[in-house]
């Protein structure tokens, strides 16, 4: 297992380069299909005594434009993306500089072989990843959610047992970013008592509830969890704050899950 922490920020800060190194890539390489293609010239603008003068500048030429506006602002937008390029390309170089260094810094002081070591010679990891705090937090009394309890057969990595395999895969990757998480734990709204999927712990002390709409091909599963949206809105859980929603496309590609965590719970 690779050993995540909601407090490993050297982690985060790893993952999220590498995101802003595609996206930049991907933006240059947009910017350079456009302007191959765009066959003309540099504009230039003058100031003349009464007016503005728009003139182009192609094979050794330079003549005026000031009639042709759709002429202009193509000129301008090729001449503003030729700058926007050369400053992305320029940021993209150093920011790639910098990222081999903590690649070297990160593999130079990586604790995980560590945390393997205590494991192997049988100490409980997780009183070492996570604080005195977030383990008294972790091991609340609570009264389980007596509902279905045949259904509880899924066992994730770190033993934690849930209802379905997909559930399970998300506690496996809570687990794995080392979140501070309490499976169905009990939540009173408006007079009711839910239990959402996952409670979870921020590192600065914020609560977030994550609920997963696995099977909402059936009719009667969709109308109860909609209305169960419906009165965590209405009763102050808001996406996209509080509360996270995920359906079960979401878990077709592990990624999406991982910038979940990363963007909603490690930040």
């Amino acid at each position: 297992m690779k050993y995540k922490s909601a407090c490993r920020y050297d982690l985060i800060l790893h993952e999220n380069i590498e995101d802003i190194l595609k996206m930049l890539l991907l933006h240059i390489r947009q910017m350079q299909a456009e302007l191959r293609n765009c066959n003309v010239g540099t504009l230039y603008i003058k100031h003349g005594k009464t007016n503005t003068i728009f003139t182009e500048y192609k094979d050794g030429r330079e003549f005026g434009v000031a009639n042709d506006k759709a002429r202009v602002h193509k000129l301008a937008r090729i001449k503003y993306l030729r700058l926007l390029a050369k400053n992305i390309e320029a940021s993209y170089k150093e920011i790639q500089k910098l990222f081999v260094k903590l690649k070297t810094i990160e593999s130079k002081y990586d604790p995980d072989p560590l945390l393997k070591t205590y494991k192997a010679h049988g100490l409980d990891t997780t009183d070492i990843l996570y604080s005195p705090k977030q383990r008294k937090w972790m091991n609340q009394t609570f009264k389980k959610n007596e509902s279905y309890p045949d259904s509880l057969e899924h066992v994730s990595n770190g033993g934690i047992v849930t209802r379905s395999k997909s559930e399970k895969l998300i506690a496996n990757r809570l687990e794995e970013w080392n979140v501070t998480f309490i499976y169905e734990l009990p939540l009173v709204l408006g007079g009711k008592r839910y239990y959402p999927d996952f409670t979870i712990l921020k590192d600065n002390g914020e609560i977030i509830y994550w609920e997963h709409f696995g099977m909402m091909s059936d009719d009667d599963y969709f109308k109860k969890s909609n209305e169960r949206h419906r009165e965590y809105r209405a009763n102050g859980l808001c996406d996209h704050t509080n509360l996270i929603i995920t359906w079960e496309e979401d878990l077709l590609d592990m990624s999406i899950i991982d910038h979940i965590i990363r963007t909603r719970i490690c930040c």
